[in-house]
């Protein structure tokens, strides 16, 4: 048997006259123990028993800035509330006190924090007098280094770390002078100030501390024990949202007199069981772990890895927890121990059988998509193609994903951060952003990240803003990265981008919202491109002057479950394993056209004239351009990823060490129950109903087992509105009827399809404008007219009915017809009956004289002309019964 383990070296000194009245150790065992089987080990965690972490519900009444970090190089403070102490950076924590008793001082006060970065530091927990609102950053710099490392003697703790120390939850007892400080602070504030110093002031800045502030998932706080027994969690003090300008503005204007400083004002937070009691529990130093009744370790981490275990048989394990009591000199008084927690047994395994990970959906009016990762850790990452300054590869470990740039490649790991290669001259991604990522995307020469609650980050060259996600982006579920532009597929199927806008790549159509749901996005040189639930795709920007050849070969697309964006062409993958392609030039650019027998695909990337495909057996095929050998034949099978760049080719292939057994596929369930099986990392739902909540797992299959299921996601699908149209009206004429309204108005009314125009209850037409002829009616009948809006998903409600007549022409005769004999000819004269028609002259012979003048008949008064005659065309004489003539006007 072989312990896996790492020692806590914690050294305290202190110098202060004061000393423990009363001891107030509460001796708990060990909390939530839990021994998972491993690979011939067992992994066992436990947490501490004295840890405790409210959730704060906070209205804020000022401005400050609670927790933070000042940057003493630049003289400026950092824009979020982590605190980061590195070489010139130093961190602070104000919390708020105004629940403890004033002028009273508690036998003990303990800081709660967590590290989520950290390398070998040693560090001070300082005190601050100065209030961070109203201090510049130099003032507040120097008052935080004040008195570190004087293992408090002016400090509150002197903490020198070992080499193994790492990021987690901590809680360390302060000392010195904070008992005082804390009361005396308490009679006239509502809040107390601590710094955070990291001493090893190392130029290159490999030696740090980094915590997470108010606005992260594990805020600090300090326990602060009283003699009576009482025990107060008191919060960091969260800041109302405000950015770093907008203290920075106050804090000039204070010091240019132009504004008057405050104090802040008392905080309304509510922190549930923030006042605990005497029988609550202190928190453990060290713990004795235990395998079948035997000790088998003393460490002071919250976790430890026994090896060499036999498959198939039992282990149980158990753990008590060591409790350590000082008096304020840092001298060890007392050392006492819990009873043993909760026994947890467990097997070693052949096989981990490891599940999906980040199981994530997408949903639309119609589907919805599940989407999650391969449940095994990929591992060696192939390099083919132009080498750059790229090859050889670093040996990198636990990696999971990766992306192919421009000229960079970015690595996933399996802790959820993010590498990129090479490292010279390319911007890396600090520990304070690179953190809980998910999925990473490259570009032209920058990177974005997914971080697990649905939130992007970037770095590199943002010269058009392509790595500067917009502000408040979230609900995010895929990222891609194109060569100056970025795009973001939100969780209800709505596309955002950014970036470059040289060919209007970001410039989203509107159509996208009244189309079904995006299910996948791609973005290529100046395009971008995505796929819909029900298979088809679309493309903008630059892709929009490929020809009409190229776009029908894009219109006709059908049953697409994957796409990929190169420099000017798409790849867009079928559910029947096949690969399209289309792009400008096709047939002669590169051989882009995928080999004739090309199937069985599970994943394709485009790079910028080269393509690779992923099949279903691990095997990968590449073809177009490859004046670098980019498209060269490769011999792996058992890849899990691909990805193409400019002019070089990867695959992520899969770590034989991760040990989770053959994989055969996936099984999806709905509520419990088995609804498919695939081999592909998604799954889409065709059958869901309108107004009903579905919670999905999914399950890895493998040849010797099946895995433990996913995280549960309950969703359901976007149901339509089916928004009518309305202000329906009608009007007519002698010829026809005319209807207009205003087109469908609203938000997620569903895919729009056009309008149904109803006669009489019978559908007489569908068009996709506002206003509709009908000709070819009957005079002297009355039509009753309604219309609705077409959706894919249905049809709306009516708008109102409205019953109308095309306008019945009465024929009306022209009045006071005379006629006026001449030489060899006759003058007929009338009355117009029209109000279009004045008069008129006609002489019936064929020898009209030329100087023969029309007279024109006097002007009718439009009083006398009846409206509904008719549309006038002309009148017919007709002498002794024959039609003889026909005048116009």
């Amino acid at each position: 048997m072989k312990i896996s383990k790492r020692f806590f070296l914690f050294i305290l000194l202190a110098m202060s006259s004061t000393v423990y009245s009363q001891s107030d150790i509460v001796e708990c065992p060990p909390s939530n123990f839990t021994a998972t089987a491993g690979i011939e080990s067992a992994h066992l965690s436990w947490d501490n028993p004295g840890f405790y972490y409210g959730t704060p519900e906070v209205r804020t009444k000022d401005s400050t800035y609670y927790t933070g970090t000042v940057d003493n190089i630049s003289a400026s403070f950092t824009e979020s509330s982590l605190i980061r102490s590195i070489y010139e950076e130093v961190g602070w924590a104000t919390f708020d006190i105004s629940s403890l008793p004033p002028g009273q001082e508690p036998l003990s006060v303990e800081f709660n924090f967590y590290v989520y970065a950290t390398n070998w530091p040693y560090w001070s927990v300082t005190n601050v007098s100065s209030n961070p609102l109203t201090t510049d950053a130099q003032e507040l710099y120097a008052d935080i280094l004040e008195g570190y490392g004087s293992s408090g003697a002016n400090d509150y703790g002197t903490f020198q770390e070992d080499s193994g120390f790492e990021p987690g939850q901590y809680s360390y007892q302060l000392i010195g002078s904070v008992l005082e400080d804390i009361a005396n602070t308490a009679n006239t504030s509502n809040w107390f100030t601590i710094g955070i110093v990291d001493y090893d002031f190392v130029e290159t800045g490999d030696y740090f501390i980094f915590l997470e502030g108010w606005d992260e998932p594990n805020p600090p706080t300090l326990t602060v024990t009283y003699g009576d027994g009482q025990r107060f969690v008191t919060p960091a003090v969260p800041s109302p949202g405000i950015s770093s300008a907008d203290v920075a503005e106050y804090k000039n204007n204070v010091l240019s007199g132009e504004q008057e400083a405050h104090e802040p004002q008392k905080h309304e937070v509510n922190i549930e069981l923030s006042e605990r009691t005497e029988d609550d529990c202190s928190s453990a130093w060290f713990y004795y772990v235990f395998m079948d009744g035997d000790t088998i370790a003393y460490t002071s981490h919250r976790e430890l890895t026994v090896d060499d275990l036999t498959i198939g048989q039992e282990y149980c394990f158990y753990a008590t927890a060591e409790f350590r009591e000082f008096d304020s000199l840092g001298v060890l008084v007392e050392t006492s121990y819990s009873t043993p927690s909760d026994t947890s047994c467990t097997s070693p395994v052949e096989f981990l059988l490891c599940p999906p990970e980040n199981f994530s959906s997408i949903h639309s009016y119609s589907v919805i998509e599940l989407l999650w990762s391969p449940p095994f850790t990929g591992g060696v990452v192939e390099h083919w193609g132009r080498q750059w300054n790229m090859v050889p590869l670093p040996e990198v470990f636990e990696v999971r994903g990766v992306a192919a740039g421009h000229s960079h490649v970015a690595y996933l790991h399996s802790d959820s951060t993010v590498s990129i290669w090479p490292e010279g001259g390319w911007l890396q991604p600090g520990p304070e952003i690179n953190r809980d990522v998910i999925q990473v995307t490259a570009g032209g020469n920058f990177t974005l990240g997914l971080r697990s609650d649905s939130t992007v980050f970037g770095y590199g060259w943002s010269y058009n803003g392509q790595a500067d996600p917009p502000d408040n982006l979230d609900q995010v579920v895929a990222i891609e990265a194109g060569q100056e532009h970025s795009l973001a597929l939100l969780a209800d199927s709505t596309v955002v981008a950014w970036g470059s806008n040289a060919s209007g790549q970001i410039d989203v159509p509107d159509t996208l919202e009244t189309l079904d749901g995006v299910i996948a996005i791609s973005a290529g040189w100046e395009h971008s491109l995505v796929l819909f639930s029900n298979g088809t795709v679309m493309h903008w920007g630059s892709s929009e002057n490929w020809g009409e050849e190229q776009d029908s070969i894009a219109n006709s697309l059908t049953n697409v479950v994957a796409i990929s964006a190169g420099r000017e062409h798409n790849l867009a993958l079928k559910s029947d394993g096949t690969v399209a392609v289309w792009g400008i030039n096709i047939s002669d650019n590169h051989q882009l056209n995928p080999p004739d027998d090309l199937s069985d695909v599970i994943s394709i990337a485009a790079g910028f004239f080269n393509n690779i495909a992923l099949k279903s057996d691990g095997t990968v095929v590449s073809w177009g351009g490859n004046a670098w050998g980019q498209s060269e034949t490769q011999t792996f099978d058992d890849v899990v990823q691909v990805s193409a760049g400019y002019d070089f080719t990867l695959a992520l292939r899969a770590d034989t060490g991760t040990d989770c057994g053959s994989l055969l596929g996936y099984t999806i369930f709905q509520d419990g129950d088995s609804v498919g099986t695939t081999l592909d990392h998604g799954y889409s739902v065709l059958d869901a109903e309108w107004d009903q909540e579905y919670c999905y797992n999914v399950m890895a299959r493998y040849s010797q087992g099946s895995s433990a299921l996913s995280d549960t996601i309950c969703t359901s699908l976007i149901t339509p509105g089916f928004c009518p149209p309305y202000n329906f009206v009608a009007d007519s004429d002698y010829d026809m009827v005319y209807l207009d309204w205003y087109p469908y108005d609203g938000e997620l009314c569903g895919s729009f399809l056009g309008y149904a125009v109803y006669q009489d209850d019978v559908l007489i037409d569908t068009v996709t404008v506002s206003e509709h002829e009908i000709p070819n009616l009957s005079y002297e009948t009355d039509y009753c007219f309604y219309v609705t809006a077409l959706y894919d998903e249905g049809e709306s409600a009516a708008t109102d009915t409205i019953c109308i007549s095309k306008i019945t022409p009465q024929l009306c005769l022209p009045g006071n017809v005379s006629v006026e004999p001449g030489d060899n000819e006759l003058m007929v004269s009338w009355q117009a009956p029209y109000s279009a028609l004045t008069s008129t002259d006609l002489q019936l012979n064929d020898k009209r004289s030329n100087e023969t003048e029309n007279s024109r008949s006097e002007i009718i008064s439009q009083e006398n002309v009846d409206d509904d005659c008719g549309s006038f065309l002309g009148y017919i004489i007709y002498v002794n019964g024959d039609s003889a003539a026909f005048v116009a006007d």
